[in-house]
């Protein structure tokens, strides 16, 4: 599969680009007819097989209060990207000028970070609710925003933590 081969092109130490403005098309499911038990048992083995493999690839939500968290929290984001993981940069300040954050940092955009401009803790909350692909990990200071989330059953961390990420990315999916 596709990512399997991206990971390996990283642990072999190159980087991925994505050229900007490009478009591919891909019909989802185009070999197999959708709901079928052969396609089903495929899908369900080859991602036990990369789960083992990789780990999960996660979605991973993050909340930032200031752009000066926003720069303190950009290394491990990326490397989280790097990784194959999808990070979405909650901020509750006025979107910056990315470019010229990644420009100060001497580094690109990468495709698999995503920043939008979403103020009150239920503003956050309702985000996550309705995302068709639920988030792994929430990764959110406010008090009253985790205790919502872990009413509503949604793993959230009041700061970023490895190990907690490992259980996560290492479990059964």
């Amino acid at each position: 599969e596709d990512t399997d081969y991206s990971m390996k092109v990283l642990k072999a130490g190159y980087l991925i680009g994505v050229a900007k403005g490009s478009y591919v098309w891909h019909q989802e499911h185009a070999s197999f007819k959708d709901g079928s038990k052969k396609y089903e048992m495929m899908i369900a083995q080859n991602r036990k097989r990369f789960s083992q493999e990789w780990g999960r690839i996660l979605r991973i939500f993050w909340v930032v209060d200031s752009e000066d968290e926003l720069r303190g929290v950009l290394d491990k984001t990326f490397s989280l990207a790097r990784q194959g993981n999808y990070i979405s940069l909650a901020l509750r300040f006025p979107v910056p000028s990315l470019s010229q954050i990644l420009k100060d940092r001497g580094t690109y955009e990468h495709s698999g970070i995503r920043m939008m401009s979403l103020g009150s803790s239920f503003e956050i909350i309702w985000k996550v609710l309705i995302k068709k692909k639920k988030y792994h990990i929430i990764v959110n200071k406010s008090g009253l925003g985790n205790v919502l989330l872990r009413f509503l059953g949604i793993r959230s961390m009041a700061g970023w933590d490895d190990h907690s990420y490992k259980q996560v990315k290492f479990s059964e999916c």
